[in-house]
């Protein structure tokens, strides 16, 4: 493995948990995926996912993780380039992020971008099954519902986001612990 992890904030047994069993749905002994490929992983806290989770940080790439974030089974990030998670990021299972389509494309005789940044507003939800694309800005507050294709910029705090592609269903709205 290349690159490099940080730990910023205060630094403590159990701060970082990957893999940890969730709950009875799922098989605990799903195995995890770590490919670090010359990028930086910045864990600004704390930070748990339960089994089945796929990080692919390719080279020069920097993944930002917020403190007190959680995302369930089988979460799949890929990082190319960009990836930043707020505080207080709770995700279901089988959430799917990543900042990459993996191919150029011919879009009207221009090469398409491989990838884009994406961020991640603090205190979001996101739902079973959702998926975060290359460039996508979601704000503070926001519940992304299950199932959700994100790919542009969801700048409506506290409001919830759905469909394919997602676009607001419900204003005032955040999940609560």
């Amino acid at each position: 493995m290349k690159g490099e992890i940080l730990l910023k904030g205060d630094v403590h047994h159990g701060q970082i948990a990957i893999g940890i069993p969730g709950n009875e749905m799922f098989d605990y002994s799903t195995k995890c995926i770590w490919s670090n490929q010359g990028g930086t992983v910045e864990f600004e806290g704390s930070f748990g996912t339960n089994p089945g989770a796929s990080f692919v940080i390719r080279k020069d790439a920097i993944l930002r993780i917020g403190n007190r974030s959680s995302l369930g089974q089988n979460l799949r990030i890929l990082c190319t380039k960009e990836i930043s998670i707020g505080d207080e990021l709770l995700g279901s299972r089988d959430v799917t992020i990543m900042d990459t389509d993996s191919h150029y494309f011919d879009v009207d005789g221009k090469l398409s971008e491989f990838s884009n940044r994406i961020s991640i507003g603090n205190h979001c939800f996101i739902g079973s099954g959702a998926s975060i694309l290359k460039g996508t800005q979601i704000a503070d507050n926001a519940v992304i519902a299950s199932r959700a294709v994100v790919s542009g910029k969801l700048l409506e705090p506290s409001a919830m986001y759905a469909g394919v592609p997602a676009k607001i269903k419900k204003h005032n709205i955040k999940y609560l612990k």
